[in-house]
């Protein structure tokens, strides 16, 4: 299976909206994920990849603060961290990094 598929059913576990890179004619439906793919993490020796793993940016969109939902998808998955979270239009947005 597509790991990116895979990815998306392991979000599904925390959120019903989950969406990979919306376009903007797409009306989102909050509370979401919004998903994408970041560029990979690559460590080089010998001129050659060593180590390569997918990484996406993933972003929680919540109307209520503190939901516990970000938490869990970082403790769910071992290589996550939680970079960022701000307000926009009065919706609370987490930014994770996931190492997939």
């Amino acid at each position: 299976m597509d790991r990116r598929l895979l990815l998306s059913a392991e979000l599904h576990k925390f959120m019903d909206n989950v969406y990979y890179e919306p376009p903007e004619n797409v009306t989102l439906q909050y509370d979401c994920i919004i998903y994408r793919k970041d560029p990979d993490y690559q460590e080089k020796a010998n001129n050659y990849n060593y180590i390569s793993v997918d990484r996406y940016a993933i972003t929680v969109v919540e109307r209520k603060v503190d939901t516990g939902v970000a938490q869990a998808i970082r403790d769910h998955f071992p290589a996550c961290t939680i970079t960022n979270a701000f307000v926009s239009d009065n919706l609370h947005h987490t930014l994770i990094k996931l190492y997939f």
